[in-house]
């Protein structure tokens, strides 16, 4: 397996986590500023009251930030960033349903641990049997 392509060292996987949570807040102060003109027009023609969660929009878009950018380019800015891509166990693109395992499995909230051990392979890669690899193309 991995003497075909070379697993992405923990560096650049914590440098691909960094980059996409800010990719992520950036994107969501977009979705709120947005949604909030929008809504705040709404609300005053409309004279209702708008309550949200504060967690639903975060999750929300961070889960499609990951699929989104996982299944259409095999990598998200921060992958694009170290030159590392995801892919199928076996060195292919993975399905849609790998890369949605693969971005519900990051919610597991323990799930940092698992990169505790010598090789880079995280919860949401075992479970979605997905790698991140050195990406040379």
């Amino acid at each position: 397996m991995s003497e075909r392509f070379k697993i992405a060292s923990k560096e650049k996987r914590v440098i691909n986590f960094v980059i996409d949570l800010f990719a992520v807040q950036f994107i969501l102060v977009l979705f709120l500023l947005i949604g909030g003109i929008i809504v705040s027009f709404w609300i005053k023609e409309k004279g209702i009251i708008y309550e949200t969660s504060n967690s639903f929009p975060f999750l929300s878009i961070y889960m499609l930030y990951y699929v989104i950018a996982e299944h259409f380019f095999n990598k998200t800015l921060g992958k694009r960033f170290t030159k590392t891509k995801v892919v199928n166990i076996d060195g292919s693109k993975p399905s849609l349903e790998q890369i949605v395992m693969r971005s519900v499995s990051r919610f597991i909230i323990i799930e940092i641990i698992s990169y505790f051990k010598d090789r880079p392979i995280g919860w949401h890669d075992k479970l979605s049997k997905t790698l991140v690899i050195e990406d040379h193309s």
